[in-house]
């Protein structure tokens, strides 16, 4: 059975006022770890640590890694990958994938990169089979460099969510109650059973994990 990096092949050309930023996935390990990460791409560990972070989800079955390039450098970047098997989200029997992370470099910011590396990503067929979800917490966001507020942040971000069709759902998880900004976006692909849609924001609302493991 082919794996979803195999699966979820993409790739766009997108002009900026810096040059040409080719936006390609998924990569494989090898193709990867030729690549080097701009050093602003510290959002949630040092640019080597998430570098290797990246090369785990890219050689994972079900990991995909979705990258903005210059030259010969990582500028931006999507993942996608199961959810951890010990938290809230990872239901057996559920097709879902975490959109894990979604970072731009901080020079090239505000060039569309980010909407465009999720717009290449779910232009990819495979993922209407499945259910994928963002997590998203204030305190990972970067306020300072993009001199935004918290809420002007959330407006924008929520913004590149929606445009792929992730779409803000409700939610009990105290994670994301710790504070207001926090939120839980979800996106049901066309081809996923509207049972088990319905299984997963039941989830997030707080219901008892649906047993779909006979499925």
């Amino acid at each position: 059975m082919s794996s979803l990096g195999e699966r979820l092949s993409v790739e766009r050309l997108l002009d900026t006022p810096r040059g040409q930023v080719l936006i390609r996935g998924a990569l494989p390990p090898s193709a990867l770890v030729r690549l080097t990460l701009d050093p602003s791409l510290r959002m949630f560990r040092p640019p080597d640590q998430q570098k290797q972070a990246l090369l785990a989800i890219a050689a994972q079955p079900l990991g995909a890694v979705v990258a903005a390039t210059f030259e010969e450098t990582v500028i931006g970047y999507a993942t996608f990958h199961p959810p951890d098997s010990h938290c809230r989200w990872a239901t057996p029997g559920l097709p879902v994938l975490e959109l894990g992370a979604l970072e731009v470099a901080a020079g090239w910011r505000f060039m569309r990169i980010g909407r465009n590396v999720l717009e290449t990503a779910f232009s990819a067929d495979v993922l209407e089979e499945w259910i994928v979800f963002s997590t998203e917490y204030c305190w990972h966001w970067d306020l300072e460099a993009t001199r935004l507020s918290v809420w002007e942040y959330r407006k924008l971000l929520y913004a590149i969510l929606e445009n792929v069709g992730l779409v803000m759902v409700p939610t009990d998880d105290p994670e994301i109650a710790a504070h207001p900004a926090n939120m839980l976006t979800v996106r049901c692909g066309a081809r996923v059973d509207p049972a088990a849609c319905q299984a997963f924001l039941a989830l997030a609302r707080g219901a008892a994990p649906p047993d779909f493991s006979w499925k």
